[in-house]
């Protein structure tokens, strides 16, 4: 489906925005496919294929200001090149990557990126940086959880605030229709007892006009 989607978008050149980034999103899609497709099978051909989409991304998303696929895409680079045992150029790789990650809110972003580094260490034997790195991922990936644990709570805070509003006025309502029906109650037993004394009175006066 993704190498039909490239086709259908390299069918013909257009100028439009939407189409160009559509079609470098199928190109880093069809590369990450290719790489999951080398790992899972061994296969270097699909490894190939992958650093083929690469090549097609460039700089791409560098030059459109999209720092987030950018780094993702240089990932996907990093993972062929370990797949390649190149592992000194994934390290030469990552470190180029670091100052792309300028925003220090974003723990996901930071954790990925040690965690890449932790298995390139790894890879290379030096288990002392391998450690290093490991301890800021796990830093970051608990900064995460923790951010996450909060925003859940906030979330839940507010749907039981909504919900507790939502009660409220379900409960408010029914108070304010009880109140009317206890209200049309009373007004038909008034009219109801009006009737009657007035039936009363009716009867009192043609038994008077008889009698007398």
């Amino acid at each position: 489906n993704l190498t039909k989607s490239v086709r259908l978008y390299e069918s013909k050149e257009t100028a439009k925005y939407i189409d160009v980034e559509e079609k470098h999103n199928a190109y880093m899609l069809l590369a990450d496919a290719y790489i999951k497709a080398a790992k899972l099978t061994g296969e270097r051909n699909y490894a190939d294929s992958c650093y083929l989409y690469i090549k097609k991304i460039g700089n791409y998303y560098l030059a459109v200001g999209s720092i987030a696929h950018y780094v993702h895409c240089r990932y996907t680079y990093v993972d062929y090149l370990i797949f390649c045992k190149k592992y000194n150029d994934a390290l030469t790789e990552l470190l180029k990557l670091k100052k792309y990650l300028t925003d220090d809110r974003s723990t996901t972003a930071y954790g990925d990126y040690y965690n890449y580094l932790y298995e390139v260490y790894s890879l290379l034997g030096d288990y002392r940086n391998a450690l290093k790195c490991h301890e800021k991922y796990m830093e970051y990936k608990m900064a995460f959880v923790n951010d996450s644990t909060l925003n859940t709570i906030k979330d839940a805070e507010v749907e039981r605030a909504h919900m507790l509003d939502s009660v409220n006025h379900h409960y408010e309502t029914l108070r304010i229709a009880a109140e009317h029906q206890n209200e049309m109650h009373r007004q038909r037993a008034k009219m109801v007892a009006f009737i009657l004394v007035a039936i009363v009175f009716a009867f009192i006066f043609v038994v008077l006009f008889f009698y007398y």
